[in-house]
């Protein structure tokens, strides 16, 4: 009868054993995954951070160039005249802002798409989240602005279409512009969220 009882609580005592060796492998293994997806969510903030400060100061000066040269086309007679649409708006283009490649402003996604991709999204704060997808979907918006000049368009080099395509590249200027201030406001307000989240 000893014996028995010798081998059921040598037998409990290794099941005790396992069970505990198994949880302590389970809370190893959740601390590092832990761990892990705490240094991709920063990775992914700071990344973000470095993202949105280089779009800020690339969109802000776009903001006074656009409407300059908005108010030049509005002020201009397009009617008359012998010069192609596209002659015209380079006619009364301002001078680019201080080192500008572009007519348009040059941002990026690269962080969100990278971000996305990797399922860094998941492990940041909603709140912050739902702020920066605001932020990246005005920024697609102002692409669609900028696809709406009729640049590539033939009826923008025919002096025959040359008020029409002027209206059309008037439009497409404004909403520019009103995409390139709300960025700007956008950044200003979600930024500092976004630095205080990144170096936590």
């Amino acid at each position: 009868m000893e014996k028995a009882t010798k081998t059921v609580a040598a037998w409990l005592t290794e099941g005790i054993f396992i069970m505990v060796s198994v949880l302590l492998g389970f809370a190893v293994t959740q601390y590092g995954a832990d761990r892990a997806d705490r240094a991709l969510a920063s990775k992914a903030l700071a990344s973000l951070q470095s993202e949105l400060e280089f779009n800020l100061a690339m969109v802000e000066p776009y903001v006074d160039f656009h409407r300059a040269h908005l108010e030049q086309l509005r002020k201009t007679d397009a009617v008359a005249g012998e010069v192609s649409g596209y002659q015209l708006f380079l006619k009364l283009r301002p001078a680019l802002p201080k080192d500008a490649l572009a007519d348009v402003p040059l941002i990026r996604r690269a962080a969100w798409d990278a971000a996305s991709s990797s399922g860094a999204l998941r492990l940041i704060d909603y709140d912050l989240i739902a702020h920066l997808s605001a932020i990246y979907q005005m920024q697609d918006h102002l692409g669609d602005a900028i696809a709406r000049v009729p640049i590539a368009s033939k009826e923008f080099f025919d002096p025959r279409d040359r008020l029409a395509t002027i209206r059309q590249t008037e439009a497409a200027l404004g909403e520019m512009m009103w995409a390139e201030q709300s960025l700007v406001e956008l950044y200003k307000k979600e930024l500092p969220a976004i630095r205080a989240a990144a170096v936590k």
